[in-house]
């Protein structure tokens, strides 16, 4: 696949949630884009667009059957400039004019549920996901969690790296992955050296769930750490 210098930049900010937009993370779904994810510190949270929104027009331009790149495109732009974002919510229609700017979002979240489980959501694989993970994996430790629900839905990956190295992390002493060439030098297999893990995971996944997301996914399964649901 052919990525011209704009449309590779764009892939980039893309998997780092660094751009000037409004603080959305989009998906397809249906005619119309839907917002799948609204971040903190965007002005679409403080303007009071929600997950769930189709969305219909950007500056007035109709983004019916359009993909996620092109209504991305339309929607980012410079700093501190304004868009005006048309959506359907429930059958009718509001628009919301917010201003650009930049979003430096976080890749994983998480909560506590009770005394030994915590929920964590991971967006997608940036180039700080692995060191956001080991962060919250050192918290989870030291308040006795030993379960997590790790919420892989809509998670389309990112960098291979990411996965591997979070897979280091938590998945026992084995292959975590294979990758294979046509150039048959090129072929890495990648190793956990993890001695004694510390957490049991349960990993919820969708038709979404894709790359990085999947090979993570697989490795926590087939090395007994986590049952798949989804």
């Amino acid at each position: 696949e052919y990525y011209s210098g704009d449309e590779y930049q764009n892939y980039v900010n893309n998997i780092n949630h660094t751009f000037y937009g409004i603080g959305v993370v989009i998906k397809a779904d249906g005619e119309y884009i839907t917002i799948n994810q609204v971040l903190d510190g965007g002005s679409a949270k403080d303007g009071g667009l929600l997950v769930g929104d189709k969305i219909t027009a950007v500056n007035g331009e109709d983004m019916k059957n359009k993909n996620v790149d092109y209504v991305q495109s339309k929607v980012v732009g410079e700093l501190g400039t304004s868009v005006s974002i048309t959506v359907d919510r429930d059958g009718e229609r509001s628009t919301y004019n917010l201003v650009r700017r930049q979003v430096n979002a976080t890749t994983v979240e998480s909560r506590i549920l009770d005394d030994k489980t915590a929920y964590v959501l991971m967006t997608n694989f940036a180039m700080n996901t692995a060191n956001e993970f080991s962060e919250m994996l050192d918290e989870m430790e030291k308040k006795g969690i030993t379960q997590i629900i790790l919420d892989m839905r809509d998670n389309p990956g990112g960098y291979l790296d990411s996965a591997v190295n979070i897979a280091k992390m938590i998945v026992p002493e084995g292959i975590i992955v294979q990758t294979m060439f046509r150039q048959e030098e090129n072929n890495e297999t990648y190793y956990s050296e993890l001695k004694d893990p510390k957490f049991k995971f349960a990993v919820l996944v969708n038709e979404n769930t894709a790359s990085s997301a999947e090979i993570l996914t697989g490795a926590m399964q087939d090395s007994g750490i986590a049952r798949v649901f989804g």
